[in-house]
């Protein structure tokens, strides 16, 4: 029997709230939108009106798989960062709204009208670096990355926002690897969480984002360390280095950052709900 988008969007709401998916509505009107290739405005003025029995199937898969706490932008593949849209998929972290304080801390520091160079380490989907390209118009980036499905991903966006010609992706471990060449900004969202947090996390998370993103195994510092110890090498006179840090991890990393006797200044940035989101280095 066909249905239509009122019964269509009636099934997914009561089918994620049986599942106990708190943004049940949300995600219905969400998913129902992404297989209508539609605004919820559309939903809403057109509600008794059928939809197909394909469309219809590709939606109910999709509420399935979000009853199982798959995460939205997954499903859909697509994430908004700094108001850019960004494909992602489960090689990489989802994009927050915390990382965007790297965006802005980036502009309160440095002109826009600059001609620098970026180095994204760890870069993921790559929406770190390709954001600041976007604002920084006479930048280059470069992105490191280890992960294959990652690194396939960020050259897919680097094309959707047509910045091919001042970006480029280079594959490393940053833990054993190091990289030639001087940056004036360099930026990291790198793995943070320890391994007891991990399991604390929320299922949509843990079971879905990658680990490896994620969990910065034996030592939750040893990126932000190695970065210090060794990229700041990478890092232009006068230069900045920002990372994006834990909850509880800045007092730590402050006074890493101090006993290494490279910076000039250390401050950390807070996000909007007040925590320390951002370590600032300058050189």
């Amino acid at each position: 029997m066909v249905k239509s988008i009122k019964e269509a969007l009636n099934f997914g709401f009561l089918k994620l709230k049986e599942n106990n998916i708190d943004s049940a509505l949300i995600d219905t009107y969400v998913l129902l939108c992404h297989i209508l290739k539609c605004d919820k405005g559309y939903l809403t003025v057109h509600n008794n009106e059928p939809i197909s029995e394909v469309a219809l199937s590709e939606f109910e898969n999709l509420i399935e798989k979000r009853a199982k706490k798959m995460p939205v932008k997954y499903l859909t593949g697509i994430c908004e960062f700094y108001s850019l849209e960004f494909m992602v998929d489960k090689n990489v972290l989802i994009p927050r709204p915390d990382t965007e304080i790297i965006i802005d801390t980036a502009l309160n520091e440095i002109d826009r009208n600059k001609d620098i160079k970026i180095l994204d380490l760890c870069s993921g989907s790559g929406c770190i670096g390709i954001t600041l390209a976007t604002l920084y118009k006479n930048s280059q980036v470069t992105l490191v990355e280890v992960s294959d499905g990652a690194i396939s991903i960020s050259q897919k966006n680097i094309i959707k926002h047509n910045l091919d010609d001042r970006i480029k992706i280079v594959k490393r471990d940053i833990l054993s690897e190091s990289l030639q060449g001087t940056f004036d900004l360099i930026v990291s969202n790198p793995p943070y969480i320890n391994e007891d947090d991990y399991k604390k996390l929320d299922e949509d998370v843990k079971n879905y984002e990658p680990e490896l993103a994620l969990v910065s195994h034996g030592d939750e510092y040893k990126f932000y360390k190695r970065i210090i110890d060794s990229f700041s090498k990478n890092l232009a006179d006068n230069g900045i280095i920002l990372l994006e840090i834990g909850y509880n991890q800045s007092e730590y990393l402050s006074e890493y950052a101090f006993n290494s006797h490279i910076f000039s200044d250390i401050s950390v940035v807070k996000d909007l709900s007040g925590i320390n989101r951002v370590l600032c280095l300058k050189k």
